[in-house]
Parts: C-alpha cells; sequence; structure tokens
C-alpha cells in the first residue's frame, strides 16, 4: 500500500511494483490507510511522512500496533528536500 497525501507523487510510488506485478493499493490519508490495512493484508507499506493528520511516523506506530500488521514492512517516503 502506498499511503501519500500528494496524488501525483502516489500515482509515481504505484508505478514501479505494480509494473513488477504486484497488487498495489493507495490511500491519500493515514485514518483510511488504518481502516484499509485492517481488512487487506499487507506486505509492505510505503508511508509518506509529511502526512497532514497523522504524520507517517505515528503512522507507523498505529500500523504496527495492529495484529494484522506486526509482519508488515514499513517503509518511510519523504519529499522534503
Amino acid at each position: 500500500m502506498v499511503v501519500d497525501d500528494n496524488a501525483d507523487a502516489a500515482a509515481m510510488l504505484k508505478m514501479l511494483p505494480e509494473a513488477m506485478g504486484h497488487d498495489v493499493r493507495v490511500e491519500h490519508g493515514a485514518i483510511h490507510a488504518l481502516e484499509r490495512a485492517k481488512v487487506d493484508r499487507l506486505q509492505v507499506c510505503l508511508l509518506d511522512i509529511g502526512l497532514p493528520e497523522i504524520d507517517g511516523n505515528e503512522l507507523a506506530r498505529r500500523l504496527r500496533g495492529q495484529p494484522e500488521n506486526q509482519s508488515t514492512v514499513l517503509t518511510a517516503v519523504a519529499g522534503y528536500g
């Protein structure tokens, strides 16, 4: 799953894993990402650090707190220059 509030960045991040044959979900907000993560069995999450309502670090903590996501690989993505 790709979580990024910037639609263009999310679309770009989705392209490579999709081209490699992976099924990629995109969420543009942390709350929706948490809800989806309870339903979908996620292997990898690419999390934008600069999300507006809950930053990527807090989202990672909350995802890790969900029993469904104990083994999910969490990766930080930052667009800060």
